[in-house]
């Protein structure tokens, strides 16, 4: 009966990881990294296809390049900066676009 239960929740583990990595590929959206550190308070920045602005309050160092194409979903945050040039995000999943 221990094992029926183990092999259940083992089970419920898996497919609740599986269910979160589909909702992450369903929301992904392809930025342009923008060094804005020329502004003050600004550093790298997110430009959206619509030229919408993001400000990533965790972007990795090693996506801190110009020109980078990265692939991110994200939720958006109320997070008050001193740059002000956008809206201040959270990244989720973040991988450059080759």
């Amino acid at each position: 009966m221990k094992h029926i239960f183990l092999i259940l929740f083992i089970y419920m583990l898996a497919s609740c990881k599986s269910a979160k990595q589909e909702t992450i590929n369903q929301n992904l959206e392809t930025v342009t990294v923008t060094d804005m550190r020329n502004l003050d308070g600004c550093g790298f920045l997110l430009k959206t296809a619509d030229q919408k602005i993001l400000i990533p309050d965790n972007l990795d160092v090693s996506f801190q390049k110009n020109n980078l194409k990265l692939e991110i979903s994200y939720k958006k945050t109320s997070v008050m900066t001193t740059c002000m040039a956008g809206q201040t995000i959270t990244l989720i999943y973040c991988r450059e676009v080759k």
